[in-house]
């Protein structure tokens, strides 16, 4: 008897002990993760800005009497501020790996304020241009020569500006350049070796073209957000469900001790009434 005792507790402590692990898996699955920070310059190796938290923040919307350009300077700082500069695979959730690894494009990395810690080029001249879309500004990721940007349009001429850098607007046209090396000369940490980079991209508009459609990029942030969203769904009622068997399980551990505790007593209590009475075996 107490060896079929010393078994059951052993299987529902396991069990118990299992879903625990698991539930405690789930719930990870929305722990915030911090993005990896190989440098010491502020908003480009880290935020210096609280991360934006959708496309409703309060800091994405345009403010009373504010223009277009004014908007795209000030949104530019923003986002640069909240969405540094990272490799495309680091995610805000641990669950956002899991989910992006069942869709196609993966390696475009998170599209949407909502999900993402940081990223390439591509992913915060998204942000913004969709963020400026929003507000009624035709803009969109824009490829220059081996670097993406946002283009936007106000009145009759195009600007750029590179929220990854935290650059512009700059006056969109023949002579690029020239207008935008002294805004990138004016960042503190940009040095001769980043300007000899940068050089090329800008001298040359010839081969610059839309970064894919704005259609392909909304609907690759939506397929994302849907699947981000079902992995967290997934994730918590895999928590719900393995909170239900550890509550089991430990209620099963409760009832075998207080069975136990019964059987024992009832069994000395009879021992004194009767000491002829047969005892159980001692086991080992």
């Amino acid at each position: 008897m107490d060896r079929t005792i010393s078994t059951s507790r052993t299987r529902a402590a396991i069990t118990a002990l299992l879903g625990v692990a698991l539930f405690a898996a789930a719930i990870g699955m929305f722990l915030p993760v911090e993005g990896d920070s190989s440098g010491t310059t502020p908003d480009y190796n880290f935020a210096t800005l609280e991360r934006l938290s959708c496309w409703s923040d309060s800091r994405l919307q345009r403010f009373p009497e504010e223009s277009d350009l004014e908007l795209a300077k000030r949104l530019t700082q923003v986002v640069h501020g909240a969405v540094f500069h990272c490799d495309p695979g680091n995610f805000r959730h641990l669950g956002g790996a899991l989910a992006l690894k069942f869709l196609k494009h993966a390696g475009q990395g998170l599209l949407s304020p909502a999900w993402m810690n940081c990223g390439f080029c591509r992913q915060v001249a998204h942000v913004l241009a969709r963020a400026l879309r929003l507000q009624g500004v035709d803009a969109i990721a824009f490829a220059l020569n081996g670097h993406v940007v946002t283009l936007f349009r106000h009145g009759q001429d195009h600007y750029v500006s590179d929220p990854d850098v935290g650059v512009g607007p700059i006056l969109f046209g023949a002579d690029l350049w020239s207008r935008a090396e002294p805004k990138y000369l004016g960042l503190p940490w940009v040095s001769n070796e980043c300007i000899e980079v940068l050089r090329p991209i800008f001298s040359s508009i010839e081969d610059d073209r839309p970064y894919y459609s704005t259609r392909f990029l909304d609907q690759l942030e939506s397929k994302q957000s849907k699947a981000l969203n079902a992995t967290g769904a997934l994730c918590f009622l895999a928590g719900v469900v393995d909170l239900v068997f550890v509550c089991a399980a430990i209620h099963a551990l409760a009832k075998m001790a207080g069975k136990w505790s019964f059987s024992g007593t009832e069994h000395a209590s009879q021992l004194a009434e009767d000491p002829t009475a047969p005892r159980e075996p001692a086991t080992s």
